[in-house]
């Protein structure tokens, strides 16, 4: 069945799989005819690789309203599932966990333990009653302590130095009671039975998990966030925009791509370094909690192999949404910008090759800690520091600031700025980016005897002050043909000199209220080696050919058209004609036709995008009764 639906809904075995077990979540259950005493027994005769994790003395009874929690081996979760085909009405409640928190099987969606920790458990399990895996006694006084800090916390019942605690009533298990017999079946010292004292205990055992995988765990445990989180000393100011990148193994041939795509969001590539195939191994069990699986792409994308240290000057701050998903994140530039590069180094596989080949950490905190694991006792950290004061000291407005007029800030940060007795439009630009800047000058050079180009009032190292207009233009309507004739005469004026407007679009034509017509956005203005002012072939309206080794704009390359990508719906009028000196008495119908033609094609646009919203909405469903079959 799985094989016929697999190619029915055009997706692979594993990716399949995936979804299934992504879409049914940890909890399982097994089947009444089967019965807990038949699962285990099952699970034995097929030597799968599990241990059941605590509440294990009494089994196969269980109590109700508990349920069984099994740690599972990655490569066996396929072959334990067949044995889990209860339901909620029916059958024996289970929590399935795999090593490396495969989808469906992860705590919060983070693995249950640092992978390594997990495969510990796997690999010296111990046989009960020679029916069921547990762990031995002195991993179940560690796994249970680890469970009792940083899943329960406050909800555990033992105490806390910050006083804070639950009602006996309210607690699921005696916690302090169940560790102390723990420790005396384990002959072990008992730990100091305080939240703090066993996260010492365990940090003494290295049972403890990473930040970044303390962060996600403090979004629903509060005393990891009061511990670890409430009083963390503030970096300088100039920290704001730090982060870093780890390129894995599968990304080792993508690195020059991976540098132009740091360099295209924004970003500012402080330090770069391979990571050495030793500290591979220390990184890969100390960062993410240990998980360097392939989660749900068809192969793993290896260890952590290559480390960028970056910085933005003008990090995006998350919306709330995004930020209650991934805790910890302060900048959704660095989430934004990695999967853009996980998608790019996909598209350039086949299906079955394709990995998750980059990670990033969330904040500055998860980036020193990232840098430090992955690069120890780097002698150039202290020049990082130094180049961050330097670039943050340069992007300080020397004006007053009214407001940030800009979006995503790739290249400059816009802001509208108090300028002598009224209002003014301040461009400062990133470190790096001073050629965007330099052609700006470079366009009211070429332009000077254009009556549309905006003047600059005023420009600096990394900065450019322009008139602020009252722009008057409707959107929401076609361009008028006055407006569009004078944008083909100065297409054609940069065209005639040899220069190409690239990413010249209609949102870059003001219309002033006093001053008429203004264009602005000079960013890409570069040499085309064509000198003629016929608008054939031009790069704003055309597609940049693919032998120009310039700059273009993120995925730029990529677009059929860039005529009908920004200015038809603004013009109305098809590319023939745009190019072409067509009387206005003539465009006038072309335009009715154009704009019909226009409609149409949205209206399609609409049908396609609800037919294709359906399908996958049809593929979902069945996948989630395919899951309760299964299940």
């Amino acid at each position: 069945m799985i094989t016929l639906l697999r190619h029915k809904l055009g997706v692979s075995k594993q990716l399949l799989k995936n979804r299934l077990r992504k879409n049914r979540g940890k909890r399982r259950y097994i089947h009444p005819k089967l019965g807990v005493e038949g699962f285990f027994r099952e699970l034995k005769k097929n030597n799968i690789s599990y241990c059941v994790l605590r509440w294990f003395e009494i089994l196969p009874h269980v109590e109700n309203g508990e349920d069984i929690d099994i740690l599972v081996a990655d490569k066996d979760i396929h072959r334990l599932e067949p044995f889990l085909t209860g339901a909620k009405s029916y059958g024996t409640p289970c929590d399935i966990y795999t090593a490396s928190g495969l989808p469906g099987t992860s705590y919060r969606g983070i693995a249950y333990f640092p992978e390594h920790l997990a495969q510990e458990l796997l690999d010296t399990a111990i046989w009960q009653d020679d029916k069921i895996l547990v762990p031995d006694p002195g991993r179940h006084l560690l796994s249970m302590s680890y469970h009792a800090v940083y899943h329960k916390g406050y909800e555990s019942g033992v105490p806390s130095d910050t006083g804070k605690s639950l009602k006996a009533g309210s607690l699921d298990h005696n916690y302090p009671l169940v560790l102390q017999s723990c420790a005396e079946k384990a002959k072990m010292k008992q730990p100091e039975m305080t939240l703090e004292g066993l996260d010492r205990y365990l940090q003494e055992n290295n049972w403890s998990p990473a930040r970044d995988a303390l962060e996600k765990l403090s979004a629903r445990n509060d005393w990891v966030h009061d511990h670890f989180f409430s009083d963390i000393p503030d970096l300088e100011s100039y920290w704001d925009g730090f982060s870093a990148f780890i390129v894995r193994e599968q990304g080792l041939d993508y690195l020059d791509l991976v540098r132009k795509m740091l360099f295209e969001a924004g970003f500012d590539i402080l330090f770069e370094k391979e990571i050495d195939g030793d500290q591979r191994k220390e990184a890969g069990k100390n960062l993410r909690g240990g998980n360097w699986n392939r989660g749900p792409w068809p192969v793993s994308g290896g260890l952590p192999a290559y480390l960028f240290a970056v910085n933005d000057c003008f990090p995006i701050i998350p919306e709330k949404k995004l930020a209650e998903k991934h805790t910890g994140l302060v900048n959704s530039r660095l989430l934004d910008t990695k999967i853009r590069i996980r998608n790019a180094v996909n598209s350039l596989k086949t299906h079955h090759q394709r990995s998750n080949v980059i990670h990033s950490a969330d904040n500055p905190h998860q980036g020193l800690e990232y840098f430090h694991t992955a690069v120890p006792d780097c002698p150039e950290f202290s020049g990082i520091e130094k180049k961050l004061k330097k670039i943050h000291g340069s992007m300080k407005s020397p004006f007053p600031v009214i407001k940030t007029l800009s979006g995503h800030g790739r290249r400059a940060k816009v802001e509208l700025i108090h300028y002598g007795d009224g209002k003014a439009v301040l461009k400062t630009y990133r470190h790096g980016r001073e050629r965007f800047l330099e052609r700006e000058l470079l366009a009211r050079k070429l332009g000077k005897n254009l009556p549309e180009m905006t003047p600059v009032l005023e420009s600096g190292e990394n900065y450019l002050v322009l008139p602020f207009y009252n722009d008057i233009l409707n959107r929401s309507k076609p361009l008028p043909f006055k407006i569009l004739r004078r944008t083909q005469n100065i297409i054609s004026h940069f065209h005639s000199l040899g220069f190409e407007l690239i990413d010249f679009k209609p949102k870059n034509i003001i219309l002033d209220s006093i001053e008429g017509m203004k264009i602005i956005d000079f960013e890409f203005l570069q040499e085309g080696g064509v000198h003629t002012d016929s608008l054939a072939g031009n790069f704003c309206w055309y597609t940049v050919g693919k032998d120009f080794d310039g700059d273009v704009p993120l995925g730029r390359m990529l677009r059929r058209n860039n005529y009908y990508r920004y200015w038809f719906a603004s013009t109305g009028v098809p590319l023939f004609f745009a190019v072409r000196n067509v009387p206005v008495i003539f465009l006038f119908p072309i335009r009715l036709f154009g704009q019909t033609a226009l409609f149409f094609y949205h209206l399609i646009g609409k049908i396609k995008h609800l037919l294709r919203k359906g399908k996958v909405l049809l593929k979902r469903a069945v996948i989630s009764v395919l899951g309760k079959i299964i299940g």
